[in-house]
C-alpha cells in the first residue's frame, strides 16, 4: 500500500517529511497506509497556530463554545459509518463494537457542550470594607493530548471535549498504530465550521510525543498508556512545570462473594474482561471467589470464555479481535507461561489461533488461569489481554489485602448479595472508580481516574473540565482613589 496520510494543522492535510510508518490491519498483517512521521517544524506550527487562538478564546462566550461541542457531536454522527470502518480496520475490532465507540464520542462532546454552559466563578464579599473578591476560571491554555491504540476515539474525545469547553485548543498526537480517527474527526470537524488551529493533529512515535511534551507553549498534557511511558511524560513535563493528567492502566481485581448467582455473575465478568481482547485498563483481571462458591465459579467462567467467538473485525458474530501487535500478544503468552510455570491451572484457551484465515494476526483464545497465587506475574501485572486469574479465599475481608497488593489502583468491582457488606469491602479497595453488583463502561458525567500508579488527576465529569481550567482571584476596592499624585 502505497498511500501516505500526513498530519492535520491549520485546517489542512500537510505533508511534512520522508519519513513514515506503516499502519497495518492487526487481523490480517495488511498494510493500510503509510503515516508521516511530523517533523519539529510541523509540531511548532501546531502549536503556534493553536497557541495564537488564545486570546480570543479566552473572552468568547459560554454560548459560542457549546455550540462548538455541539457541531462536533452532530458531525460524528453524521460520519459515524466511515469513522466506524476506519476504527476497525486499525484496532481489530468488531464493526458493532467501533460504532459504539464513535457513538460514545458523540455523547462526549454533547455532555461537555452542557458542561460549558454550567461553568461558573464565585464571588465573595470581602473581610475589609469597601472590597469584594471573584474568583474566576480562565483557560489553562494550550493542550497537548497523547493517546493509545486501544480505544482511539474515546480515549481521545475525553480529553479534547473538557479542553475545548474550557476555551483550550488541542495539538493531539494519536498512537501511530491507530491514526485514522483522530485525523479524520478533525478534518471533517474543520470543514463543519471548526475553526483552523482550534484542534491539531500531529504524527508519529515517542519522539514526536516528545517534541509536544517539551514545547514551551503547550500549557497542559494529557497522556493515556503504560505506567513507564507515564513517568517519563511527568519527568519531562515537570521541567517546564506542565499541567498533567495521566491514565496509566491497572491491574484491577474482581472480589465475588459465596451468596450470589455464580452463573449470572461469571457470565457478566467474563463479557467485561474480554472485550476488545482484553485490550483495556480498567478491566476486572484478578478474581478474588469465597471458597465455598469457587469450583462452581470457575467451571461457569470456563464455559463462557468458550462460548466467546474469536473472529476477525469482519465477522459480524465477532466478540474477541486480533491482539494490536506482537510485542502485545509476546507479553500475554509471556504472563500465561509464567502462571503455569509457577503452579497455576489452566482451564482454556492459553493459546494462538492459527487457522486459515488468522495466520497473520494475533489472534490469543479466551484464558482461564485458576489456583493464582500473587507472585504470578497475571496478578501482580497489566496483562493487557484476554487473560484472567482466578484465587480462591476464605472469605472476602481475607481478599482486601491482596486486591490492593499491586502497584495500581485504578478500579475494581465487588458482588455481594449482602449489599451492606458489598459497600464495606468497596470503601477498603485501593482505587479511583468501584463497581458493586453491577459492571459496565465508566459514565462520563462522573469522574474516572486511578489512584497510585495508576495515574494522576481525573477525566470525565466536571472534574474533568476542571482539569482544563485555571482559576484567579481578583480583588477588587468600591471605592475610587485618585493614584495620579496630583
Amino acid at each position: 500500500m502505497d498511500r501516505l496520510v500526513s498530519p492535520f494543522v491549520g485546517g489542512n492535510r500537510v505533508t511534512c517529511s520522508a519519513s513514515s510508518i506503516p499502519v497495518v490491519n492487526p487481523g490480517t498483517g495488511d498494510t493500510l497506509f503509510n503515516l508521516e512521521v511530523s517533523t519539529a517544524e510541523i509540531v511548532d506550527r501546531a502549536v503556534r497556530g493553536s497557541y495564537a487562538l488564545l486570546s480570543t478564546l479566552r473572552y468568547e462566550t459560554t454560548n459560542a463554545r457549546a455550540a462548538r461541542l455541539r457541531l462536533i457531536s452532530h458531525t460524528i454522527c453524521a460520519n459515524a459509518e466511515s469513522i466506524a470502518e476506519s476504527l476497525s480496520l486499525e484496532t481489530g475490532k468488531s464493526r458493532n463494537n467501533a460504532f459504539q465507540e464513535v457513538q460514545s464520542c458523540s455523547n462526549i462532546f454533547d455532555f461537555y457542550a452542557s458542561e460549558a454552559l454550567r461553568l461558573s466563578g464565585r464571588y465573595f464579599p470581602s473581610l475589609r470594607t469597601g472590597e469584594q473578591a471573584i474568583v474566576s476560571l480562565e483557560p489553562v491554555g494550550v493542550v497537548g493530548a497523547i493517546t493509545p491504540f486501544n480505544y482511539p476515539l474515546t480515549l481521545l474525545s475525553i480529553k479534547v471535549a473538557p479542553a475545548l469547553a474550557a476555551g483550550c485548543p488541542v495539538v493531539a498526537k494519536p498512537s501511530p498504530e491507530t491514526p485514522s480517527a483522530t485525523l479524520q474527526l478533525a478534518e471533517l470537524c474543520c470543514q463543519a465550521g471548526l475553526e483552523p488551529d482550534l484542534f491539531n493533529v500531529v504524527t508519529g512515535g515517542a519522539s514526536v510525543g516528545q517534541m509536544l511534551i517539551d514545547h514551551p507553549l503547550i500549557a497542559k498534557i494529557s497522556f493515556t498508556g503504560s505506567f513507564d511511558v507515564g513517568r517519563q511524560v511527568a519527568a519531562a513535563a515537570a521541567s517546564g512545570l506542565k499541567r498533567l493528567t495521566l491514565e496509566l492502566g491497572g491491574q484491577s481485581p474482581a472480589l465475588v462473594a459465596a451468596d450470589v448467582n455464580s452463573e449470572l455473575v461469571s457470565l457478566t465478568l467474563a463479557n467485561q474482561a474480554f472485550e476488545n481482547a482484553g485490550q483495556f485498563c480498567y478491566r476486572p483481571a484478578r478474581i478474588f471467589v469465597e471458597s465455598i462458591l469457587y469450583e462452581q465459579f470457575i467451571e461457569n467462567l470456563r464455559e463462557h470464555a468458550l462460548s466467546k467467538v474469536v473472529a476477525s473485525a469482519d465477522n459480524p458474530e465477532a466478540e474477541i479481535g486480533p491482539l494490536r501487535n506482537k510485542s502485545a500478544y509476546e507479553k500475554v503468552m509471556r504472563h500465561i507461561q509464567d502462571a503455569l510455570d509457577h503452579g497455576a491451572r489452566l482451564l482454556c484457551g492459553g493459546n494462538r489461533i492459527n487457522d486459515q484465515g488468522y495466520e497473520n494476526g494475533y489472534f490469543v483464545s479466551p484464558t482461564v488461569l485458576v489456583d493464582v497465587d500473587p507472585s504470578m506475574l497475571v496478578m501482580r501485572e497489566e496483562t493487557f489481554g484476554p487473560v484472567v486469574a482466578v484465587t480462591s479465599v476464605d472469605c472476602l475481608e481475607h481478599a482486601i489485602p491482596l486486591a490492593n497488593s499491586t502497584p495500581y489502583g485504578l478500579a475494581g468491582y465487588v458482588f455481594c448479595s449482602d449489599l451492606d457488606r458489598g459497600w464495606r469491602l468497596a470503601d477498603q479497595i485501593e482505587a479511583g472508580s468501584v463497581w458493586v453488583n453491577v459492571v459496565h463502561h465508566t459514565d462520563i458525567q462522573v469522574p474516572f481516574g486511578g489512584r497510585k500508579a495508576s495515574g494522576l488527576g481525573r477525566e470525565k465529569g466536571r472534574e474533568g473540565l476542571f482539569e482544563y481550567l485555571e482559576t484567579k482571584t481578583l480583588y477588587l476596592g468600591r471605592e475610587t482613589y485618585d493614584f495620579s499624585g496630583v
